[in-house]
């Protein structure tokens, strides 16, 4: 049995990648992507609390498309949290990426072919402690979810995962 008061990273997996409205063309990228995951704190000693969230969808490994914030939460001992974050792009929000055009003419290669690469970047500001001792610390948790393969249906600006099942993201946990 393990106990440990020190620090765990959370575990991350994306569970789904949904995309619609997606429409590319020379001067712009719209869409909407909805992701949908799970958060869970491995420790049975400290809890964790999320206080401000950052994310980005990205197009292959380091194209941001569209960035958000969402809300954050607490993290019991072994606690899982399901959490869904949405993106949304028109092409012309002064706050969003833009997307170059020899970007876009990558996209509109990858939708034409069926499947369109994205990744997920997360940065997570908070607190680890609690436990018995009662102390907390402030922690950076920056987590990445690469190869998510959307594929396209075809005639609609639609697409999901082409995979089945969650995919585990990686996360690191930094104290300061």
């Amino acid at each position: 049995m393990e106990f440990s008061v020190c620090p765990r990273q959370p575990t991350i997996r994306i569970n789904s990648l949904s995309l619609s409205n997606f429409s590319v063309s020379e001067t712009k990228l719209a869409a909407v992507w909805i992701a949908n995951l799970t958060v869970f704190n491995p420790s049975i000693a400290l809890r964790i609390s999320i206080d401000e969230i950052e994310s980005s969808i990205l197009y292959r490994e380091d194209n941001p498309l569209s960035i958000t914030s969402v809300n954050g939460f607490h993290l019991g001992l072994r606690e899982k949290k399901v959490m869904q974050i949405k993106f949304q792009t028109t092409g012309w929000e002064g706050d969003q990426p833009i997307v170059e055009y020899p970007v876009l003419r990558e996209i509109g290669g990858d939708r034409r072919r069926g499947t369109v690469p994205f990744s997920l970047r997360m940065t997570m500001w908070g607190t680890n402690g609690g436990g018995l001792l009662r102390w907390s610390r402030p922690v950076l948790v920056n987590s990445y979810c690469s190869v998510l393969d959307v594929g396209m249906l075809a005639g609609t600006g639609k697409g999901t995962l082409t995979v089945d099942g969650p995919t585990n993201c990686l996360a690191m946990m930094l104290l300061d």
